[in-house]
């Protein structure tokens, strides 16, 4: 990886490089980076995992709902959801539901659990949107709830008539819709996800750019999953090796490169609304400026652009209007927010961010010397050093308070 990084850093300094791949491979880094540090594959298997734990339960809450809107014929064996479905649960009967499946059959237990099980992949997909868009679950867990019934209600119907287009629509359509048709209503859910699921204020045009490369990427690896389970269908070493459980890699796989699929949706937008900022970023590490961690005088300035806006009564700032005003890094200044508000410095509201107490009462020293407390090695009281960093809190210019500091 470090190899590869170095490549690129010469690579894109040269002068004579194509025109346009220059631009080209510097969005892809920017990519890769924000994937690699949002630990997308891991939160792809972390995703995976729930997925697998809450898929019966989700089949039995798709099937009552398919049931009440009358459209269990949509996951029909001759569609590509009933041929998963045969393939992976072959016990299942000719609608892929089982027919005496009904909400009387289960009982209120079972629909709790079902629920429950079923509420986990949902509540991890909104962390993991959340942690790339840089922002922090603050709505309602009622509220979050009331969200993933009305996904359940209409997801089955978007999942299951986009899945039954690309088999269905064959005989009655031209090829070219054939293509487009699925591709629109995938992007259609995905893009909705985006704009919904993170606690963030995503653009709409954003939504759509991630949501429209998940679907093609979607799409893509629906074909070869159908290629893939119709080779399971033979005799193959997989098969012999497995035996009745030959399914199985073939669920964990396809389930995993799905969770893939639709992160690197969400990075893709995360990264077109924040281009100006992590192309700054980029354009600093192709220069030879490596990424620092923030110290306490970085959030002594992000401490009084908030301080700023609230003595101006633009009321609570929020993560890209610091970023702006500073002309600086999202993640650190982000960092910095996270360690200001452990601090007890400043308050987290549904709009941005706000001093916890009066500015007049608190001084930049102050800041500092809280800051640096959660953020330094331990050490011994009285260690090397211990009496210039204190005598550096002294200077006169740290003793004003922010109020002072912000209005300059």
């Amino acid at each position: 990886m470090l190899l590869a990084d170095r490549w690129y850093r010469e690579f894109v300094r040269r002068p004579d490089l194509p025109w346009g791949l220059r631009p080209a491979l510097v969005y892809i880094a920017v990519l890769a980076r924000k994937m690699i540090r949002d630990a997308v594959f891991v939160r792809a298997g972390t995703l995976s995992y729930w997925s697998l734990v809450a898929l019966v339960p989700a089949l039995v809450l798709t099937a009552l709902v398919l049931r009440a809107l009358g459209l269990e014929a949509w996951l029909d064996f001759q569609t590509f959801a009933g041929r998963a479905l045969a393939t992976l649960l072959p016990e299942w009967d000719a609608v892929g539901l089982p027919a005496e499946l009904d909400a009387r059959s289960i009982g209120v237990a079972g629909f709790v659990v079902a629920f429950g099980a079923s509420t986990r992949i949902f509540l991890a997909a909104e962390e993991a949107y959340t942690r790339i868009w840089n922002s922090r679950v603050r709505s309602a867990l009622t509220t979050r709830l009331a969200l993933y019934y009305a996904t359940l209600t209409a997801g089955p119907a978007v999942v299951a008539l986009g899945l039954s287009l690309t088999a269905e629509a064959e005989a009655v359509t031209t090829p070219a819709l054939h293509v487009v048709a699925p591709i629109i209503v995938s992007m259609l859910a995905f893009s909705f996800a985006i704009r919904a699921l993170p606690d963030a204020d995503v653009r709409f045009r954003s939504a759509v750019l991630g949501g429209t490369v998940s679907a093609v990427a979607f799409e893509l690896a629906k074909v070869g999953f159908t290629t893939y389970i119709e080779l399971f269908r033979g005799e193959g070493a997989a098969t012999l090796i497995y035996g009745s459980l030959a399914f199985v890699p073939v669920l964990l796989f396809f389930v995993f490169v799905l969770w893939v699929i639709v992160l690197t949706g969400v990075e893709v937008a995360s990264v077109d609304q924040r281009w100006p900022e992590l192309l700054r970023a980029e354009e600093r590490i192709v220069d030879g400026a490596e990424h620092r961690k923030s110290d306490g005088f970085f959030a002594l300035q992000v401490m009084l652009v908030i301080v700023r806006r609230f003595l101006a009564g633009a009321g609570p700032t929020s993560l890209p209007q610091v970023t702006e005003a500073l002309v600086s890094d999202a993640d650190h200044v982000a960092s910095a927010l996270r360690t200001l508000e452990a601090a007890g410095l400043i308050d987290a509201t549904a709009r941005g961010f706000a001093p916890a107490g009066p500015p007049q009462e608190l001084t930049a020293a102050d800041v500092v010397r809280r800051y640096r407390e959660h953020t330094r090695p331990l050490t011994e009281s009285g260690a090397a050093g211990s009496a210039l960093f204190a005598a550096a809190l002294d200077a006169p210019e740290l003793a004003r308070s922010l109020a002072v500091l912000a209005a300059r």
